[in-house]
């Protein structure tokens, strides 16, 4: 994943596709997010120094 691609829209989606990701139970979503390379569990330090920068601003 590219940084400068960040929060962008990545196009328009079509009805057909928005029903297909309507339609997905929870199991398929986690499943996806499990084989997706992009993302990550964060450690429970990761997590815990994110919560204390948060809290300093």
């Amino acid at each position: 994943m590219s940084e400068t691609n960040i929060g962008k829209p990545i196009g328009t989606l079509t009805d057909e596709a928005w029903h297909h990701f309507r339609d997905l139970s929870d199991e398929d979503i986690r499943a996806a997010i499990a084989n997706d390379p992009d993302t990550y569990e964060p450690s429970p330090e990761r997590l815990d120094k994110a919560c204390r920068q948060v809290a300093k601003t």
